[in-house]
């Protein structure tokens, strides 16, 4: 049998398939023909590149580096800020851009910053105030070292 003796009577029985299984062969055809594309073009999984017995290709694994609790500092001293005013729900912190957070070492961190919030009279003002908040490495939570409030 001819190449093209071949191709001519799968075409004829090609031709009395429904549309419906006409569609199913067409799709079967493409998916066969992108699973041999992947198998050519895919090199094949080499386990010795990531073998955990050679020390030349295993991952440095870094020891984290220090991190800047500095934006944290800031939003630990509203809780600590909060429960010193007379009106707490009303309190409204200035944005980070607008305060100043100061590393002093050793996980101690010094914030100048301001909040607005109700007096006794209902008036709302602005306080500034200066705080030093220390993070405590150990328990994983935030002391308060000083406080101080300015009008």
């Amino acid at each position: 049998m001819t190449i093209k003796k071949f191709f001519k009577s799968l075409s004829y029985m090609f031709s009395q398939f429904s549309v419906k299984t006409k569609i199913i062969w067409i799709t079967l055809i493409i998916l066969f023909g992108l699973y041999i594309i992947g198998k050519i073009s895919v090199p094949p999984y080499d386990s010795s590149k990531f073998s955990s017995d050679s020390p030349s290709t295993s991952p440095k694994v870094e020891k984290p580096k220090k991190t800047d609790n500095s934006i944290m500092a800031w939003a630990m001293s509203h809780e600590f800020v909060r429960p010193m005013l007379k009106a707490p729900s009303t309190a409204k912190f200035g944005p980070f851009e607008e305060s100043s957070v100061t590393p002093l070492g050793d996980e101690k961190y010094r914030i100048v910053a301001y909040v607005d919030s109700q007096n006794s009279f209902g008036a709302m003002l602005r306080t500034y105030y200066t705080c030093e908040l220390k993070y405590q490495t150990d328990t994983e939570k935030w002391q308060m070292l000083k406080i101080n409030f300015q009008k």
